[in-house]
């Protein structure tokens, strides 16, 4: 495995740990009824998850250009 790989596993990680505490907070805030900070909350775990999946694509296949979709 090469250095940027490793590099985007570390940031792959990031991004789940990242993932988790904001799955969290959106859960709080649903039971709660802190409808625009859960909206707000899940808008930024959208953003972070296309960024995983597409790190996650990079690594998976030959192809090193990442193509969001947000």
């Amino acid at each position: 495995m090469s250095q940027i790989e490793k590099n985007v596993s570390k940031f792959i990680e990031c991004l789940k740990e990242q993932e988790n505490k904001l799955k969290q907070k959106a859960k709080f805030c649903n039971e709660h009824n802190f409808k625009k900070e859960e909206e707000y909350i899940r808008s930024k775990l959208q953003i972070i998850q296309e960024i995983r999946f597409e790190s996650e694509l990079i690594l998976e296949s030959n192809d090193n250009r990442p193509y969001f979709n947000f």
